[in-house]
């Protein structure tokens, strides 16, 4: 293991309606500059990754001042999502990437952050309780945290994510789903890294 290191695995929902695709893009830059800030306690490193109809991680194990938060379009707009095959399949992959490396290049700690709009409708491969074992077993075995900002609080009970590591996505006056949220996570995350 090496001691020090984060990864921050972000999979975000990016079949959503505009306003919300642009207010995460725009506190995106904001977010990740208060990761940097963080680097005293330790090196980060993000993997990014978008679900809506398709599925992909696009930038892999990327210091985190390396990173452009520049949302993928893997979705045409019509509302389906595949949350319950992309989270699966997210976990399946790094932890692919992890047992295939040296351990001690292994991050002493993994954050795995989803958002998710609405209920999935689209999953073939996972269901709810399939990805709640995933979600537990990572949890308990390897000791990932995992945070979710969500406006249905249905999705994180069905995973088993924690009431307390789940922040709501709310629209403010301003139409920005994610100025308050995205401030709340790198608190979150900085203090995972403190514990």
């Amino acid at each position: 293991m090496k001691i020090g290191l984060t990864e921050v695995i972000i999979l975000h929902d990016n079949n959503t309606p505009k306003e919300v695709s642009e207010s995460m893009n725009k506190n995106g830059k904001k977010f990740f500059s208060a990761l940097k800030e963080n680097q005293a306690e330790g090196e980060i490193r993000i993997t990014l990754g978008a679900f809506g109809e398709g599925f992909k991680l696009y930038a892999s194990d990327v210091p985190v001042a390396a990173v452009r938060p520049v949302i993928k379009n893997f979705t045409n707009g019509n509302g389906v999502r595949n949350i319950l095959d992309s989270v699966g399949s997210a976990i399946i992959e790094k932890g692919e990437v992890y047992s295939n490396s040296d351990e001690s290049e292994h991050p002493e700690r993994i954050v795995f952050v989803l958002t998710a709009f609405g209920r999935d409708n689209a999953s073939k491969s996972f269901t709810y309780s399939q990805i709640a074992d995933m979600v537990a077993h990572q949890s308990y075995v390897y000791k990932w945290k995992f945070l979710c900002l969500t406006n249905e609080p249905f999705i994180t009970e069905q995973l088993g994510i924690l009431p307390e590591n789940v922040i709501p996505l709310e629209e403010d006056e301003e139409n920005d789903f994610f100025a308050d949220a995205l401030d709340e996570l790198a608190v979150r995350i900085k203090s995972i890294i403190n514990e």
